[in-house]
């Protein structure tokens, strides 16, 4: 077979844009049968040539500035495929002629110049050619078209015939069907560094075709990018790096009547409350019976009936009774309730147990919360703000209504909270309390008492004596009847409010008034008091004795009422009806409604699968919004983390690319074109071996780095400080290197030499594999007279494509991870000036005649040395000493 195992790799599989067409390469796989190289056949040099021929519609890319011209030169990229150190590096372009062929816009024609491009069997190349995709979509039930392959020595047949032009190898290659346009968009990192970690980044993306079950939607990174991250310590898994969906930002009703096209949810009625507004400020709930089990009642359970659990806990007898009484009592206290309403919840818990049936279902409800009693009619007294110890409460529901204000009842200011059609009930709060002043009055009418006692009929069992020196008992008894005024006072406190905040089917059982005033009513009825406290369990102890903690919910938010005139009270009511089943219904609305909102918000949440620089979405029908033709067109963002590539990108794959498929086949995609990513030399030292005592003498530098990719050129630019002059420098990194001087020799250096070199720049030609170790030695070239720390900028390329560089190397520290090692260039004294004095010219006053006399042998000297420094020097660590060496 010709042209074995050739396949191709589109990046962009979308109709082109007509007005402005994106130009993305095609890779061509592709094995020979016959080798291609330059041949002389019947006296006539022949050149190779492939020829590709694609389907019509598409159009081979060429320069210039219109695409509407005949023929043309295109773009075309070869590269080698395998382990090799130069595989997936571009052959040199002047290797490579591309032609668009006269006629046929499809058509493309690469002719193989020289050597650099020459093509054998066995070896895997790689083509790339830049086309524009056709500008109309292939019809969903059509088949891809075919692309063709040939190779020729010559000119291409049957154009030409032999001897300008001989046939070789044909191949049909399977082609791509042209999808719909999808829409990608990739924030731009401005990290560029290779191998650094970026932190999240946002994507967006959106499909024309309705997303369904089992699709999946590929997200694909250029090369080189790795978007997963392995977390956990024992047990490992592997997550897309830093993943999160962003909340979807829908049209608004404004922007979609101008554009009917776009779409947006339909409006939601309100979020409802998670509980019933009695629930809502309730401080404390429990269910009745309690359940409590005893530690030897291990055989039972909280499901058994009434009467199996007192055989199977022996609970018939009193004691048995009174201690189960005691624990329900330490169960209500210890889950919250308060002291005042400990009694009340007992008799209640006692007569729900009588009433337990065999199936052990709820008889009641306990519920604790608060209500505020205001009447704008009653004007307040101090008898409320002060309650004596003796006073008895009781709280009553009178009546119910539905306000409407076109009735007289309904026109005063209490309805004027209540919306019209609300459905209200009547609280009356009633307090009687013993007048001790009043108190102590009757018991100096001990006469009049006795004759008011025996008057009426309830008192004619009653003897003189009880009347007389018992009074207390008979104002219980009698005197509460008597013709003057009681001890006995009686108040009452009603107030109209909403029937939603009181139980369904509910008494009061107990009833307690607190201090008040700090906020209003909707605050004991709002949504920030809901479920505190919640007690909703029947078990309170377990079989062992340990008891449960009645108060997860979390603590109670009492509140109080504003005005001074609104009477804040506690209140414990007894409710027949199962309230679970109300809060449950109330519970699954209110999160039906927050299901619907966060879909609304997150109209996809599959959870995406990462590997390498891939991100998948694999569909499920529960990841989508439950209203489909949402999702038609529907932007989804979201933000990724992700290492760069080590090693950059070529250009013709970097790129991002989405692709939607649908049923096994691509129904839409998109390509985003990448950004430059700079690969870093690594463990660069740059030291300076020679002492430069003169303007003009040469220097020598000692220059070593790691690869990060292959390299057949490395670009060395002083930057600072100036006048650096490379203009003759001369190499060593082997023996018996001409004009060398024999002492730059050392084994183990790089293979390498000076290629050009210029006042402030140097090339050096090298072979140097990928993350290989590189040394050399640069001797001749001339460092500036003025110091400081030395700067330069290294640039790698393979074939005349860059590929590592490191600019501005390197200042202490630089770069932050693996910094590299420069030399400073030393200052250098100015004004230098010496002296030398002998014994006399030192004591010219003692020796006028002598001193005048020129230093001889042998005699002792004095040297005096005049300089001035260029700059301050300070230690660059502590304890390390500055030290002037002559």
């Amino acid at each position: 077979a010709t042209f074995p195992f050739a396949h191709l790799d589109p990046i962009f599989l979308a109709w082109s844009d007509k007005e402005s067409p994106m130009a993305i390469p095609v890779g061509i796989q592709f094995n020979i049968t016959t080798d291609l190289f330059r041949q002389t056949l019947r006296g006539r040099p022949l050149l190779p040539m492939i020829r590709v021929i694609m389907p019509p519609l598409f159009a081979v890319v060429v320069a210039g500035e219109s695409q509407d011209i005949q023929g043309g030169d295109c773009y075309v990229v070869l590269q080698q495929q395998g382990t090799c150190k130069l595989c997936g590096i571009p052959f040199e372009q002047d290797a490579i002629r591309c032609r668009r062929e006269w006629n046929r816009k499809n058509v493309a024609e690469i002719t193989f110049v020289n050597k650099g491009a020459w093509l054998w069997r066995g070896l895997m190349y790689k083509m790339w050619i830049t086309v524009y995709n056709p500008e109309v979509e292939d019809a969903e039930d059509s088949d891809p078209r075919q692309w063709i392959m040939e190779s020729f020595y010559g000119e291409p047949v049957p154009i030409a015939k032999a001897p300008d032009g001989y046939g070789l190898d044909y191949k049909l290659i399977e082609g791509f069907k042209i999808s719909d346009r999808a829409h990608l968009t990739v924030q731009e990192s401005t990290e560029r560094n290779g191998s650094a970690y970026v932190p999240p980044q946002e994507f967006s993306m959106s499909f024309p075709t309705i997303l369904e079950p089992r699709d999946v939607i590929e997200l694909h990174a250029p090369p080189g990018f790795r978007t997963s991250v392995e977390v956990g310590v024992l047990v490992t898994r592997i997550e897309c790096w830093g993943f999160e969906y962003l909340p979807k930002q829908w049209p608004t009703e404004e922007e979609v009547k101008i554009d009917p096209t776009l779409i947006r949810p339909p409006l939601r009625p309100p979020i409802p409350p998670e509980r019933p507004q009695w629930a809502a400020g309730a401080g404390w709930m429990q269910e009745l019976p309690v359940i409590l089990l005893e530690a030897n009642c291990s055989n039972s359970s909280a499901n058994d009936s009434a009467d199996a659990l007192a055989n199977a806990c022996n609970t018939s007898n009193a004691s048995n009774t009174s201690t189960a009484s005691t624990r329900v009592q330490e169960h209500f206290a210890a889950s919250g309730l308060p002291e005042w309403a400990l009694h009340a919840a007992v008799l209640a818990q006692d007569a729900a147990a009588g009433n337990l049936t065999s199936s052990g279902s709820v008889v009641g409800f306990l519920v604790l919360r608060n209500h505020c009693l205001s009447d704008p009619d009653v004007v307040t007294d101090a008898f409320w703000k002060n309650l004596p110890g003796t006073t008895n409460l009781s709280l009553s529901l009178n009546s119910s209504r539905i306000v409407n204000r076109t009735t007289a009842a309904d026109a005063t200011s209490w309805s004027s909270k209540f919306a019209t059609g609300s459905h209200v009930v009547q609280l009356c709060l009633r307090a009687a309390s013993l007048n001790e002043t009043r108190l102590a009055e009757l018991e100096g009418m001990y006469d009049a008492c006795s004759a008011a006692c025996y008057s009426f009929a309830s008192c004619t069992a009653q003897n003189t004596t009880s009347c007389t020196y018992n009074i207390s008992w008979n104002i219980g008894l009698c005197l509460e009847s008597c013709s003057f005024a009681t001890p006995i006072v009686h108040k009452e406190r009603c107030s109209w409010m909403a029937s939603e905040i009181v139980p369904l089917n509910s008494s009061a059982v107990g009833v307690q008034v607190l201090e008040s005033a700090s906020c209003e009513e909707a605050c004991c009825n709002s949504s920030a008091a809901m479920g505190a406290g919640l007690n909703l369990s029947r078990s309170g102890l377990e079989a062992d004795g340990e008891e449960a903690d009645p108060t997860a919910g979390g603590e109670y938010n009492w509140c109080s009422c504003v005005s001074a005139d609104t009477l804040l009270v506690e209140v414990l009511w007894l409710s027949s009806s199962n309230l679970t089943i109300e809060l449950e219904e109330w519970r699954s609305a209110y999160e039906a409604a927050l299901t619907i909102r966060n879909w609304d918000r997150f109209p996809l949440q599959t959870t995406p699968v990462c590997y390498d620089n891939k991100l998948v979405f694999n569909i499920q029908a529960t990841d989508l919004h439950p209203e489909r033709s949402l999702l038609n067109g529907t932007i989804i963002s979201f933000r990724l983390a992700y290492q760069n590539p080590t090693r950059p990108p070529m250009w013709f794959m970097n790129f991002w690319t989405v692709r939607h498929v649908q049923a096994g086949f691509v129904v839409s995609s998109d390509a985003v074109a990448g950004w430059v990513v700079v690969s870093k030399l690594r463990y660069i030292v740059m030291e300076l071996k020679t002492e430069v005592l003169k303007p003009n003498d040469y220097a020598e530098i000692h220059v070593e780095f790691v690869t990060v990719n292959p390299a057949d050129n490395l670009q060395i630019i002083a930057v600072s400080p100036e006048a650096f002059n490379f203009s003759e420098a001369i190499i060593a990194s082997y023996p018996n290197a001409s004009g060398v001087n024999s002492r730059l020799y050392w084994s183990g250096f790089t293979d390498v030499k000076v290629a050009r070199a210029s006042a402030t720049e140097l090339n050096i030609k090298m072979d140097v594999d990928s993350v290989e170790y590189v040394r050399f030695k640069i001797a001749g070239l001339r460092i500036p007279w003025n110091g400081g720390q030395a700067l330069f900028n290294l640039f790698s390329t393979v074939r005349g494509i860059p590929r590592d560089e490191m600019q501005n190397c390197c200042p202490p520290g630089y770069p932050a991870i693996n910094p590299g090692e420069v030399f400073r260039v030393p200052y250098r004294f100015f004004n230098f000036k010496g002296f030398l004095n002998n014994k006399f010219m030192q004591q010219r006053s003692v020796y006028p005649i002598a001193s005048g006399m020129e230093t001889r042998l042998d005699e002792m000297h004095t040297a005096l040395f005049q300089f001035f420094l260029p700059h301050s020097y300070r230690s660059l660590k502590v304890g390390y000493e500055i030290v002037l060496v002559l």
